[in-house]
């Protein structure tokens, strides 16, 4: 509850770095979200608010884009790894998801176009497919 202002602060500004061009208002005013956490940031210092929760949020996303994306890619260095049984296990999840509505356009955070779809998945090869709440329907309150 005390940092929750710069965890959202911290993924926004993650967002916004990862879509800079796109075009979103503030109070009716366009702004480029890659603009966007400096705009939020003047708008709480011009209501009273206090901008270093603000500032830490912003100082804490921008060290993990030079940690995730910019140090691996400039000096080969990657200090913030995923454990790959948890990319596993979110790769199966998207496949069961997507596997019912065709070639998906799925992007990993490099902005890479990852493949899922049915030929991708092997359960639809079995004819296997997805599918949520599958038990039998029952008509409440009727014949």
């Amino acid at each position: 509850m005390i940092l929750m202002t710069a965890f959202v602060f911290s993924v926004l500004y993650v967002w916004c770095k990862n879509e800079p061009d796109r075009q979103v208002s503030l109070w009716g005013i366009p702004v480029q979200t890659g603009n966007l956490p400096w705009a939020l940031l003047l708008m709480s210092i011009l209501t009273g608010g206090s901008p270093f929760d603000d500032l830490i949020g912003i100082a804490a996303g921008h060290t993990y884009i030079f940690l995730k994306m910019t140090l691996p890619n400039s000096h080969g260095y990657d200090l913030i790894k995923t454990p790959k049984f948890l990319e596993n296990f979110v790769m199966k999840l998207v496949l069961q998801a997507r596997a019912a509505q065709g070639n998906a356009r799925v992007h990993n955070m490099a902005g890479e176009r990852i493949n899922v779809g049915p030929q991708h998945n092997q359960g639809a090869a079995n004819g296997a497919q997805f599918r949520a709440f599958a038990g039998r329907g029952v008509r409440i309150g009727g014949m």
